[in-house]
């Protein structure tokens, strides 16, 4: 049986690579950056959980969807303020 849950380090760098036009490092920096500003919400809507060990894992099948709604409409937040 398939699990659709992978390490979350490895559904960013997947992101990052499907995704160079936003420009993202893909450092353990830039991941922890991420999880901090969008951790909550994707734990919210069941995308991203935290195992016995504190590590994190991915739902591999709406990770990248959530991730560049998520970076997108901070940089759309990040225009709109600077206007």
């Amino acid at each position: 049986m398939h699990s659709h849950w992978t390490p979350a380090t490895d559904a960013w760098r997947d992101f990052i690579k499907k995704h160079p036009e936003l420009g993202l490092s893909g450092s353990a920096y830039s991941w922890a950056a991420f999880r901090r500003r969008n951790g909550e919400q994707l734990h919210k809507q069941g995308i991203l959980r935290r195992t016995p060990r504190g590590a994190f894992v991915a739902d591999a099948d709406r990770f990248d969807a959530a991730a560049f709604d998520l970076v997108a409409r901070q940089y759309d937040d990040s225009d709109a303020q600077a206007a």
